[in-house]
């Protein structure tokens, strides 16, 4: 389990731990399988000893952007045997942030399910990374692909052409589709990263027979909710409380100080401010999903949190099939419920609750 309070890279630094907590997830042969595969995709990228940037950091509170990125920490570290030496986001990126700072080495872009033009700063971001280093090799971590108009598709693929050494990792058959018949790169099937965190423990004994941990930005269904608030509570995962707002404050305040060499000696202490940032998330978001017995959500995240933490879950879909691609890509372990619909959830919900134990 995460501890906020601790120093960075008190709990994820000891290698041989992280290693064996991945392996105690053999308790399901289908996490293992797929924390093991993604070690073995993402192994022969990397040089040992070598330098690399670690790109986008999600410097905002979906608790699921941070367990990827901390999952990613853990197994380059590994495998390059070194922490980033260039670590960047965004919003630092929109400010000008980095600018005159150049990543060395290999240049990894964060994972997770913005490759598209549904999160267009991210994309952006992308874009303009690729375009700027096209020379240098790129590794875009575990993705899922969503392109609305065929004209942002048809830019990133002109993008993907003109870059000299780029290998786009994907999460889903879907995607893995999309990228070959559009993308003339390196495509490679590839688990989420967040796996790269083994088994996780729960915070606290569950108080709740149910939580519904249910989307309300722009991937949400719209799907009626008060079909099964009356099991139980209903929420987000979006909210990060005055105490990690005020440390991203901070933080962008003193990276827009960060310039040529003062920059790059600043940039150790840089990442370990990430680290905490998303070490307070993922905290926060076992504390959400361990306060239950049984939890239901349309977030991706949460399902792979719910599988590490041991948890029974019913996962949803989001409203373009991300989490259904996914989950069908992959052994599916024996924590997992699937269910197409809020219908077909108030229904498992009904029958392993009952009507006189629902909420009043």
């Amino acid at each position: 389990m995460f501890n906020s309070s601790l120093p960075p890279y008190t709990l994820r630094d000891r290698l041989p731990d992280a290693r064996r907590n991945r392996e105690r997830c053999g308790r399901d042969n289908a996490i293992e399988a797929t924390a093991r595969h993604l070690e073995t995709v993402i192994a022969p990228l990397c040089e040992e000893g070598g330098s690399y940037a670690l790109l986008d950091f999600p410097d905002h509170p979906n608790v699921g952007d941070s367990a990827i990125f901390l999952g990613e920490l853990v197994l380059l570290r590994r495998l390059f045997g070194r922490n980033s030496s260039f670590v960047s986001s965004v919003s630092m990126f929109e400010k000008g942030f980095g600018r005159n700072m150049h990543p060395a080495g290999t240049i990894f872009i964060h994972g997770g399910g913005n490759l598209g033009d549904l999160w267009t700063a991210h994309q952006r971001y992308r874009e303009s990374v690729m375009m700027e280093y096209r020379n240098v090799k790129t590794i875009q971590l575990p993705q899922s692909i969503h392109f609305n108009d065929r004209e942002n598709l048809q830019r990133f693929s002109r993008i993907v052409g003109m870059h000299e050494d780029f290998t786009l990792l994907v999460r889903d058959r879907k995607s893995y589709s999309i990228a070959c018949k559009n993308f003339d790169c390196v495509v490679l099937m590839c688990p989420d990263a967040a796996y790269g965190l083994g088994r996780l423990e729960k915070s606290c004994s569950p108080e709740l027979p149910v939580l519904s941990l249910i989307r309300t930005d722009k991937e949400s269904t719209g799907e009626d909710i008060l079909k099964i608030l009356e099991y139980g509570p209903v929420e987000d995962w979006l909210d990060d409380g005055r105490r990690v707002k005020s440390l991203a404050d901070r933080l962008i305040r003193r990276a827009m100080c960060m310039t040529g060499e003062a920059g790059n000696f600043l940039m150790p202490r840089l990442l370990n401010q990430f680290i905490r940032m998303a070490e307070q998330r993922v905290a926060r978001g076992i504390n959400i999903l361990s306060k239950a017995e049984f939890v239901v959500s349309d977030r991706l995240h949460a399902h792979i949190m719910s599988s590490l933490l041991g948890l029974p879950h019913a996962a949803l879909d989001n409203n373009y099939g991300k989490i259904s691609n996914f989950i069908d890509s992959w052994p599916l372990d024996s924590f997992t419920r699937r269910v197409k619909n809020i219908d077909e959830a108030a229904a498992i919900l009904a029958t392993r609750m009952g009507p006189c134990h629902r909420t009043r």
